[in-house]
């Protein structure tokens, strides 16, 4: 005897099968795979015989196709977040173990030669690139300005729309010749030639 499945399971388990197929909606659904394939090919099987209630079953699919889709992009975006705040939690602790490298580096006596100098410097530019990263993965503002000033552009902007004629003077103006330019083609005056 074959097992009875609820209606709405047996719909989103089609839905999932049709956009990612029958062994995702199996795993999504718990119904097996081979069931939702057979279920799948009786659609095909009887799709020229589509009465009323195919029709329904057919647009509630859609929707919960729609639904399926929206719930995996909501599920991705939560994963992809949680995973930004794992790597940026690991770049916070690079650049605090970079500070400690440092601290230990400029407590301890003796010379610093070229060569460990050189290293502190690595590790410093290790911790500045491992907090730049951790901010822009969290959203945080970074030391780079990321502001830009749109003035310059609005008031020329608003030039071109209330008096093109200024526009067409000042392109006018940069297609004269400038003064060295106005000697022609001859050979210029070099340093020996002007006593």
């Amino acid at each position: 005897m074959e097992k009875r499945w609820p209606d709405d399971l047996k719909q989103r388990a089609l839905a999932i099968a049709e956009s990612a197929g029958a062994a995702e909606a199996a795993k999504a659904t718990g119904i097996s795979a081979g069931t939702i394939r057979c279920w799948l090919h009786r659609l095909q099987r009887n799709g020229e015989r589509c009465n009323a209630a195919t029709q329904r079953n057919t647009e509630k699919l859609g929707g919960l196709k729609t639904q399926v889709m929206e719930q995996a992009v909501r599920e991705a975006g939560e994963y992809i977040r949680e995973r930004l705040k794992e790597l940026a939690d690991a770049l916070y602790g690079l650049a605090t173990e970079g500070v400690a490298e440092a601290r230990a580096f400029l407590a301890a006596p003796g010379e610093k030669d070229r060569d460990t100098a050189a290293w502190l410097r690595s590790v410093v530019g290790a911790m500045h690139y491992g907090i730049q990263d951790a901010q822009l993965l969290s959203g945080r503002p970074t030391a780079r300005s990321e502001v830009t000033d749109r003035h310059e552009y609005d008031i020329t902007q608003r030039i071109i729309a209330e008096r093109p004629e200024l526009l067409d003077a000042v392109f006018a103006q940069a297609e004269q010749p400038g003064v060295a330019d106005r000697r022609g083609p001859g050979p210029r005056a070099g340093l020996g030639e002007l006593r």
